[in-house]
């Protein structure tokens, strides 16, 4: 299962990972898989830099570092801020 932000119920829901879709707002938490491609908004660490293990996908057991996008890591405080992001694919 995954944590996605549910807009209507200004809530966080546990769903289904197959019931994820794109746009959805995903909290991952240390340790748990990663269910679907993510771009990472922001993370705990201040360096703006969260550490993703990819065993399954390239085999490899190290944790690799993926840096936040700084322009919105600086700009989000809160889940109202995330939720108010706009974007076009």
């Amino acid at each position: 299962p995954s944590v996605r932000w549910n807009n209507s119920l200004s809530n966080w829901e546990i769903v289904e990972s197959q019931l994820l879709e794109i746009g959805d707002i995903v909290k991952i938490v240390e340790n748990q898989v990663i269910p679907a491609d993510l771009l990472i908004l922001c993370c705990s660490n201040l360096t703006k830099i969260a550490y993703i293990e990819t065993a399954t996908l390239d085999g490899e057991k190290n944790n690799k570092p993926r840096q936040c996008i700084t322009q919105i890591f600086d700009s989000l405080k809160s889940i109202n801020e995330c939720v108010r992001l706009r974007g076009t694919i």
